[in-house]
């Protein structure tokens, strides 16, 4: 691993991270295109906490919020509770029922052979779905971060798990729910960064602790990489967050047809 194949996963990470077009994807085909070895599931894990670490920091405040109020929810301190103490349950109900969905669903996936094939398709599928979801939604202003919405966020999360099939995109998949209820796409697209931040920092636990004692890897890159994919993540994610309620999602749906043939024609 060299540190311009590096910088090339951590841009690859950082862009596709935060927008609705599948990293995951991106991050399958890397390999092929370059005509490299995979880099193995720790430098994945280096990427991923990048990205993690974006969303941290871009939301600070709001995640501070969130831990005080959750506090003060678990100690039954409920006068101490914020205005907007929803967004802290919704949020909650939503990683119970992330979870939940990709329990269920990590029983089944596809063929090793078949994955590329399977992960067009899903780009294709899905971002046509997003892509009417977005369309068709209407001018509805429904807020689900700052108001009791345990249902609408427990089918959020439900779409979130969707994520674990590759090629979903777990953006995607909350944002064609959120708009399918009217959510406006900034708020939609707020909500569902915060929601990803769990099962994201989750994941990278869960994933670090199941790596084999003894693993050798090249730390450098790894770093690197990580680097690359948190400083481009924050650019990505700041832009998405201000654009697009003007562009919406059409574009992204453009994209992942293109691109779904594109793996079709390949695989």
């Amino acid at each position: 691993m060299t540190i311009i194949i590096a910088i090339i996963y951590g841009i690859v990470q950082g862009i596709a991270e935060f927008l609705p077009i599948s990293s995951s994807t991106h991050l399958a085909i890397l390999p092929q295109f370059l005509n490299i070895n995979d880099p193995g599931q720790f430098f994945d894990l280096s990427m991923h906490l990048g990205t993690g670490i974006s969303i941290l920091v871009y939301f600070y405040r709001d995640i501070f919020l969130i831990l005080k109020d959750f506090f003060y929810f678990l100690t039954l301190q409920r006068e101490k509770l914020s205005s907007n103490h929803f967004l802290m349950t919704n949020l909650l109900v939503g990683t119970i029922s992330t979870f939940l969905m990709v329990i269920i669903l990590k029983k089944f996936g596809p063929k090793e052979n078949r994955i590329f094939f399977f992960m067009a398709l899903n780009l294709i599928f899905f971002g046509i779905v997003m892509g009417i979801a977005d369309k068709f939604s209407g001018i509805k202003k429904d807020e689900v971060m700052t108001k009791d919405q345990w249902k609408k966020s427990f089918l959020i999360g439900v779409f979130q798990g969707l994520a674990i099939i590759p090629g979903v995109s777990r953006l995607g998949a909350t944002m064609t729910i959120c708009r399918i209820f009217k959510i406006p796409r900034t708020e939609s697209a707020k909500f569902s960064f915060l929601l990803s931040l769990p099962i994201v920092l989750g994941g990278f636990l869960l994933e670090f602790k199941d790596l084999p004692p003894g693993m050798n890897f090249d730390l450098m890159p790894m770093i690197v990489g990580g680097i690359v994919s948190f400083v481009f993540g924050l650019i990505t994610l700041r832009l998405f967050i201000k654009y697009i309620e003007k562009i919406g999602l059409m574009p992204f749906t453009i994209y992942r047809i293109i691109f779904g043939a594109f793996l079709l024609l390949s695989s």
